[in-house]
């Protein structure tokens, strides 16, 4: 379990081109990234998703808060094969898809802490909305131990706000979660 701290702010073309090749200067060149993700609603009430990324299959649950729009989640992840995935992919409790692709730079933070930064197309299906196109979204999530202390915690948080605004992306933070966009 490890708690991840992250934000994200949608991007407009030339921010997304300019940014990229920013980053690709900066951190070298980034991994190409697709991520399909399944979110499930068990009856009794409990979220999980099923992602499948590259060649590997990953079962996730969260219990997570958003604040100010720096999302703080922590998570259970365990690696799946691919009939226990098939195993657990349950179409009755099947509410929302939601697709990532783009390009993902992996370096430290200021704490050392594993930072993942990932410009992305972002396109998801509701059953009650159907297929939309959300955009480019520049993300970043930095990836602590679960016991992180609360004033550490929110210096990654102002960290994270103050980086924002260097790139020039602060007030286009989206504080919504891409489930409660794709059900708009």
């Amino acid at each position: 379990m490890h708690t991840e701290i992250e934000v994200k702010a949608r991007l407009r073309a030339d921010q997304k081109n300019s940014l990229t090749g920013y980053f690709n200067n900066l951190y070298n060149a980034a991994k190409s990234e697709y991520k399909c993700d399944a979110y499930f609603k068990e009856p009794s009430g409990e979220l999980y998703r099923l992602r499948k990324q590259n060649n590997e299959y990953i079962y996730t649950k969260k219990n997570n808060s958003l604040s100010d729009g720096v999302e703080v989640n922590s998570e259970y992840e365990r690696i799946l094969s691919q009939s226990e995935y098939d195993a657990l992919f349950k179409d009755e409790l099947l509410f929302i898809k939601k697709t990532k692709e783009g390009y993902i730079w992996s370096t430290k933070d200021i704490y050392g802490y594993d930072m993942n930064i990932e410009i992305v197309n972002v396109k998801g299906h509701s059953r009650n909305k159907g297929i939309r196109d959300l955009g480019y979204f520049i993300e970043t999530e930095i990836i602590a131990p679960k016991d992180i202390f609360d004033h550490i915690c929110n210096n990654i948080k102002a960290e994270l706000l103050n980086y924002y605004k260097v790139l020039g992306v602060f007030e286009n933070i989206e504080n919504r979660k891409y489930m409660a966009m794709i059900e708009e």
